[in-house]
């Protein structure tokens, strides 16, 4: 009977420690090509709507899975994917997409106060 005990107990344990590590909470930071911090980037776990943004100090926290890929994208710079593995930081440069940059929308909004209002 305290074999069987035993055998439930270890059961236990094992299928806990699986659950607890199927996701582990990854962190990072996103930079230029200069190595300045990118506000706002967009990361997202490959396949799902999960994900978030970068902060202030273009730094970013999300759970993920081993087998999981992100997908960093910014406008303006190149997306990259990455796989997560068996990393808890994952840090990443995104490069600047000079192709993105070709169109430049220009919106107007007449008030009569402000005569004209433009934005880029």
């Amino acid at each position: 009977m305290k074999i069987l005990q035993k055998n439930r107990l270890l059961s236990i344990f094992v299928l806990a420690f699986f659950c607890l590590n199927a996701f582990s909470q990854i962190t990072g930071k996103v930079s230029d090509a200069k190595g300045e911090a990118l506000i706002g980037v967009s990361v997202v776990v490959k396949g799902t709507t999960k994900g978030t943004t970068t902060n202030a100090e273009g730094n970013y926290s999300i759970d993920a899975q081993n087998n999981q890929t992100f997908v960093f994208s910014f406008i303006g710079y190149k997306s990259k994917e990455v796989a997560v593995g068996n990393q808890n930081t994952i840090n990443i440069s995104l490069e600047e997409d000079a192709e993105s940059l070709d169109e430049v929308v220009v919106t107007g909004v007449f008030d009569k106060r402000t005569k004209m209002n433009a934005s880029v």
